[in-house]
C-alpha cells in the first residue's frame, strides 16, 4: 500500500465524525468504530509501516508506543480530519445525494455510489471539480522531543490547568522477607 492509499483510508474512517460535526452539528458515540479504525491505521502508518516522519517501527498497540509516536499519530489524525472536513464541505451536495439514496434504498454498493456521485456532479457542475488533497507533513521525532507539549514528560501531565500531575510510578524497594 502507498501512503496516499492509507491516508485515504483514514479519511474514510474520519468521514462519519466530519459529517456529524459539519452537517448534523453534533458529536455522537456512533463514530466510535470509525474513530478506532482511524486510530489503528494512524498508529500503523507512523509506528509500524514507517510511512511517517521516522523509519523506526513499533507495534500498532497504543499502550506500548513511545509518547512521540502517539503524538505523530495524533498529528496525522488532526491533519487528515481537517482535510476530511474540507472534502465534506466542498462536496456537501454529494453527501446529501448519498444520504437521500440511502434513505430510499437502504444500502448502496460500489457501482451505485459511482452513479450517485456522477449524477450529483452533473447537477452541480460549478462544484464538480476534483478534490485535491493537501500533503501530510509530520514533524520529525527530534522536533517532537524539543517541543514542550510533546516531550515524554509533558505527555504524562494532565491537560486541565490546576489539576494534580499524574503520578509516575517509582521503583519500590523489595519488601523484607521473614526469616
Amino acid at each position: 500500500m502507498h501512503a496516499d492509499e492509507i491516508e485515504g483510508d483514514i479519511m474514510m474512517f474520519l468521514g462519519s465524525r466530519a459529517v456529524e460535526e459539519l452537517i448534523l452539528k453534533t458529536k455522537t458515540a456512533n463514530a466510535l468504530g470509525d474513530l478506532q479504525g482511524a486510530t489503528s491505521r494512524a498508529m500503523a502508518y507512523v509506528g509500524t509501516w514507517g510511512m511517517g516522519s521516522t523509519l523506526m517501527s513499533f507495534g500498532s498497540n497504543p499502550a506500548g508506543a513511545p509518547p512521540q509516536v502517539l503524538a505523530l499519530a495524533d498529528r496525522l489524525l488532526e491533519q487528515l480530519f481537517e482535510e476530511t472536513k474540507r472534502l465534506i464541505q466542498e462536496k456537501e451536495y454529494a453527501v446529501h445525494a448519498i444520504a437521500g439514496s440511502l434513505l430510499q434504498r437502504g444500502e448502496l454498493i460500489g457501482p451505485e455510489l459511482d452513479e450517485i456521485f456522477d449524477a450529483a456532479d452533473l447537477s452541480n457542475p460549478e462544484m464538480a471539480a476534483p478534490f485535491v488533497r493537501k500533503p501530510v507533513v509530520l514533524p520529525k521525532l527530534s522536533e517532537l522531543a524539543k517541543d514542550e507539549k510533546t516531550s515524554p514528560l509533558a505527555l504524562l501531565q494532565p491537560v486541565a490547568s490546576g489539576a494534580e500531575p499524574i503520578p509516575v510510578p517509582q521503583p519500590q524497594p523489595p519488601a523484607p522477607q521473614p526469616l
